[in-house]
C-alpha cells in the first residue's frame, strides 16, 4: 500500500484534529461522521459516499480488513495506519473489526416536495428515541421499498454510531429527513392525496384494512413509551396488529417491521 501515513502519537496533530472533530459533533449537516467495521464500509463506498480518510490498527487484523476493502474498490483512498491504542479512542465498539471511514454526512440533494411527487410508501418515526429501534426501522423501510424516512423533531438522530450499525447500512441508500415537524408533513399528505396511517393498539387490525390498491401510504410510527401524539391520532387512521388479548404491546420496531412488510405484502400480492 502506497501513500499511507503512520500515525503512532497522540500528539501528532492530525490524530487531535480528527478527535477533536468526532468529540465536537451535535448532528448538523456536513458534519463528519465515522463508519465503524467492514460490512459497513463497503455500503457506503458501494452508494458512493466518499471518504476523507480509512484508518487502520497498525496490526494483522487493521491490516487484513484494509486490503480486501482495497481490493473491492480499488480508487485512491487517504489511508491512515494507526497505533491500536490510539484508534480504539476513536473506535465506538469495544470490538472493533481494526477499520474505521471517517467521511461527511450523505446529502441526498432532494427536498420532500420531490419525494411525495413521485409518490410511494414513506415512513414517518415520531419522537422514537432509541438508536436500536431507529437503525432497525430504517433498515426495514428500505427492505420494504418505502421511499423515504421522515424522523420528527426531537427524534434520535440517524448517523448515531449505534443508529448505523442497526441500519446495516440502510441508511446510506434511501432519503432520511431530520428535524421535521409533523404540521409541516401532513400538508404534503394532503396534497399529495396520502393514506395517513398511525400504529396505535386500539385501531383497526390492518390485515382488515385494504391497501392493495393505495399507492400513496405514510405510515406513522410513535414514541417507545408514550405511543403516537394527539395530533397524529386525530389526523391519522389508526391500525394496529392483531395479537392474542393477553399479550402486551410489541417493541416500535418489532410493530413497525410487521406493519411495512403488511403494507408491502398486499402492494405486491399476485
Amino acid at each position: 500500500m502506497d501513500n499511507v501515513i503512520n500515525i503512532n502519537s497522540s500528539r501528532e496533530e492530525l490524530f487531535r484534529s480528527i478527535r477533536r472533530r468526532l468529540k465536537g459533533r451535535t448532528g448538523a449537516d456536513g458534519e463528519i461522521l465515522l463508519i465503524e467495521g467492514q460490512r459497513q464500509i463497503f455500503s457506503a463506498l458501494e452508494c458512493g459516499l466518499d471518504p476523507e480518510y480509512l484508518i487502520f490498527t497498525q496490526d494483522s487484523r487493521g491490516e487484513a480488513k484494509i486490503r480486501e476493502i482495497l481490493t473491492a474498490f480499488p480508487q485512491p483512498l487517504h489511508l491512515i495506519r494507526m497505533k491500536p491504542s490510539l484508534f480504539n479512542e476513536l473506535a465506538e465498539t469495544r470490538n472493533s473489526q481494526g477499520v474505521i471511514m471517517l467521511t461527511a454526512r450523505p446529502d441526498f440533494n432532494q427536498e420532500p416536495d420531490e419525494i411525495f411527487s413521485q409518490g410511494g410508501p414513506i415512513l414517518i418515526l415520531e419522537s422514537i428515541q432509541d438508536p436500536g429501534n431507529t437503525g432497525t426501522l430504517i433498515r426495514t423501510a428500505h427492505a420494504f421499498a418505502f421511499k423515504a424516512v421522515f424522523i420528527t423533531e426531537g427524534g434520535c438522530q440517524p448517523y448515531n454510531d449505534k443508529a448505523l450499525r442497526a441500519s446495516m447500512g440502510a441508511v446510506f441508500r434511501l432519503p432520511i429527513f431530520v428535524g421535521s415537524h409533523l404540521e409541516y408533513l401532513m400538508s404534503y399528505l394532503n396534497q399529495y392525496d396520502y393514506l395517513p396511517l398511525a400504529a396505535d393498539m386500539g385501531g383497526r387490525t390492518i390485515i382488515n384494512t385494504d391497501l392493495s390498491q393505495q399507492r400513496n401510504i405514510a405510515l406513522l410510527l410513535g414514541n417507545e413509551g408514550a405511543g403516537i401524539s394527539e395530533l397524529a391520532r386525530s389526523s391519522f387512521q389508526l391500525i394496529s396488529i392483531p395479537m392474542v388479548e393477553e399479550a402486551e404491546s410489541l417493541n416500535v420496531a418489532m410493530a413497525g417491521t410487521i406493519l411495512c412488510w403488511e403494507i408491502y405484502r398486499q402492494k405486491n400480492k399476485s
